[in-house]
Parts: structure tokens; C-alpha cells; sequence
């Protein structure tokens, strides 16, 4: 993602990637507000980067660039279990 903004063709991109058998407008309309939003996203690219690295915490965080204490906290904040 560039920068701190995250654009809309990135959120296209993203959605269109995952899973999902939404497109990107139904996604887009299951949340009003910008927040709940947000979360939803940042959760599911955390996981998938969490996947992408076999779990593997300092990689994801290195990867990531955030410290490793801060993605044990959105782990926790988001309930994310290893399956």
C-alpha cells in the first residue's frame, strides 16, 4: 500500500483477491460507517500477511514494518487464531 492512504483501486484489488464471492460494492455497502470499515480490512490484510508468513510474528511484523509488539496487539484486538 502506498504511503499512509490506502486508494480505492488498492481496496478493489484487496477485495477482488480474497475469497469472497462479493464484489467490491456489496462489500463496500455491508459497512456505513468509515471505521467498522477499516477494521474489517486491516483485520483480513493481517491475516492474510500472517498466512503469507507461516504465522511467523517477526517476519509479518518485519513485513508489515510495524514493531512486533504492536501486531501482537492487533492479534489479540482481532482474535486472530492460527487454523
Amino acid at each position: 500500500l502506498s504511503e499512509d492512504r490506502i486508494s480505492d483501486d488498492e481496496v478493489k484489488t484487496f477485495v477482488t483477491n480474497t475469497q469472497s464471492k462479493q464484489n467490491p460494492t456489496e462489500l463496500f455497502n455491508r459497512f456505513d460507517r468509515f471505521h467498522d470499515f477499516k477494521e474489517f480490512i486491516e483485520k483480513k490484510f493481517i491475516e492474510h500477511k500472517l498466512t503469507n508468513n507461516n504465522w511467523n510474528v517477526s517476519k509479518t511484523a518485519e513485513v508489515l514494518d510495524i514493531q512486533r509488539s504492536h501486531l501482537y496487539n492487533k492479534i489479540e484486538k482481532f482474535e486472530l487464531k492460527r487454523t
